[in-house]
């Protein structure tokens, strides 16, 4: 038998983990608790690490802009603000998903800069 079975399921097995590592807690854990871990999947931990610092952003936002939804124009402009940047972070998680499903090593575009600055 030759090691081609074994090299496409090394490679499978990076995708999975790769894919589990975009889920932003999870892929906290993952860069900081497991040490043998590919650089492939480390790249998609340290994306996710960015979007959970996206999301936390954005979920803050979202609770203090529900204290202004009382006024007129600027709750309701603000609310909808962070809605559509709460869907904007979701969709960038897709796109981190499928990336890393697919095998590519693609950077996340607001999460990247934010893990470049953190993480060195």
């Amino acid at each position: 038998m030759s090691d081609a079975p074994t090299q496409t399921s090394s490679v499978d097995n990076d995708k999975v983990m790769a894919a589990v590592a975009t889920i932003p807690l999870v892929g906290l854990i993952m860069y900081y608790g497991m040490s043998n871990l590919s650089e492939f999947v480390k790249f998609y931990a340290r994306q996710s690490i960015g979007l959970l610092i996206l999301s936390v952003l954005v979920s803050l936002g979202s609770f203090f802009s529900a204290f202004l939804f009382f006024i007129p124009f600027v709750g309701s402009i603000l609310s909808l603000l962070f809605t559509v940047a709460g869907l904007g972070v979701f969709v960038l998680w897709l796109v981190a998903l499928i990336n890393a499903l697919q095998g590519k090593k693609a950077n996340v575009p607001v999460a990247s800069n934010i893990v470049d600055q953190l993480i060195k």
